[in-house]
């Protein structure tokens, strides 16, 4: 198998370093085990310092590689956003 194009795409949590184990575990299964969208492989792993996530793209059409990102990326802001409302409602506490 030809893999063209590699992509790795690095998400850092600065100030929410707690967030990262939370994401990194909402999108493995998705990560390690893509959606049939063309030839492709895929790792995903933590940087050193525990906050930032690098997922690693190989794939042998640009498409293709877009097509995975930007179903990684719209689960990755899923997640986030419920992240948000969960830390925003335990905020609102009587």
């Amino acid at each position: 198998m030809s893999f063209n194009v590699k992509a790795i795409l690095k998400i850092t949590f600065e100030n929410k370093c707690e967030f990262a184990q939370t994401i990194y575990n909402s999108i493995f299964a998705e990560v390690i085990n893509p959606a049939n969208i063309g030839k492709i492989k895929t790792n995903i792993y933590f940087s050193d310092d525990l906050c930032s996530i690098n997922i690693e793209v190989f794939a042998d059409t640009l498409s293709h590689a877009r097509a995975f990102l930007n179903s990684i990326l719209y689960l990755i802001n899923a997640s986030l956003e419920t992240l948000n409302a969960i830390k925003n409602m335990s905020s609102y506490k009587n």
